[in-house]
């Protein structure tokens, strides 16, 4: 995937190899690491926020599995600088890394991998680039351009930037943190909202009054399966896979209930602007399919992560076919 080194890596195992006069450590084995990556990523997710495994794979094994295949499709492209020892290096920094640094996407020092293509060269990942940043405009392709890595306030590069920096405005921001100053322009951070110019937390009581626009409050912490909802916070629940019930109960006019879909499914037959709020659950796109961008209930279908909707179809990244 093109940031595969965007959080920290997990411990690869070593290898040891004999010869008849000393031991040594033998490279440590790509596979591996991205076994290791995959899994540690996917339960640091899973630790952190509990949400984003549920909506975009529904447990961590399915997690696992598609992100160590990213992994190993980045780790095969041209002129990458991901090895098992630059795997190695980077596990020992899982630890240290805040789920909020974690949902930023804040870059890890030690994590920090780079190629031999030069500025201006066609790109798939990030670690295949001599500055370690492959500007790719992700919503019309999977393939990019090794850019100078710019930092904040510098002009957007094909719609991107580089890690712990995000494009807002046509400009590379870094998202603010709680109770600094924020605007428009200057966003703020995960699970913070902007409010009278200042970044607050997202609301984690059920009940609380609550603003999606972030006018008069904050919005609902996702994390704590919380969402803004007839301006109060609302609980919501999973349904169990393709087929079930999903969508809005209401009683009257005050919401009862709110019922999601996992693994990346939608609630076909929800349109809340035509009055329709139940609908019934179905599968995200497989890599291949066509696909729909948007956000609401019964927008679909997406694709499964880490494959993304590319002009209409689910694509995922494989960084040894852009040339």
């Amino acid at each position: 995937m093109r940031h595969v080194f965007a959080f920290a890596i997990v411990a690869a195992a070593y290898g040891f190899g004999c010869s008849s006069s000393s031991t040594s450590v033998a490279e440590p084995s790509v596979d591996d690491g991205c076994t290791s990556y995959a899994a540690n990523y996917c339960e640091k997710a899973n630790s952190c926020v509990s949400f984003y495994i549920q909506v975009s794979w529904g447990d961590v094994a399915l997690c696992k599995s598609r992100l160590k295949d990213s992994c190993l499709r980045a780790a095969k492209a041209p002129s990458t600088g991901i090895t098992g020892s630059a795997l190695d290096k980077c596990v020992k920094t899982i630890p240290a890394v805040s789920c909020s640094d974690f949902l930023n996407g804040v870059p890890i020092a030690d994590c920090q991998v780079t190629g031999s293509i030069e500025d201006g060269k066609v790109c798939g990942d990030n670690a295949q680039c001599k500055t370690g940043f492959c500007a790719t405009d992700e919503s019309k392709s999977t393939c990019g351009t090794c850019s100078p890595k710019i930092g904040e306030g510098a002009a957007c590069v094909a719609n991107d930037c580089p890690d712990g920096l995000k494009c807002v405005n046509s400009k590379c921001q870094k998202p603010v943190a709680a109770g600094g100053a924020c605007s428009a322009d200057k966003p703020c951070g995960q699970q913070l909202s902007c409010i009278s110019g200042t970044c607050q937390a997202h609301l984690t009581t059920e009940g609380a009054t609550c603003d999606d626009k972030e006018a008069t409050a904050p919005k609902c912490d996702f994390t704590k399966n919380l969402a803004c909802l007839g301006d109060k916070c609302q609980k919501f629940t999973f349904a169990s896979g393709a087929g079930g019930a999903c969508g809005i109960t209401l009683e009257g006019t005050t919401i009862k209930s709110i019922t999601l879909c996992d693994k990346g499914g939608y609630c076909k037959g929800v349109d809340i602007v035509k009055g329709v709020f139940t609908g019934t659950c179905a599968p995200a796109a497989v890599d291949g399919a066509n696909c729909t961008v948007g956000e609401g209930l019964g927008v679909g279908p997406g694709c499964i992560a880490p494959a993304k909707c590319v002009d209409g179809v689910c694509k995922i990244s494989d960084p040894a076919t852009c040339k």
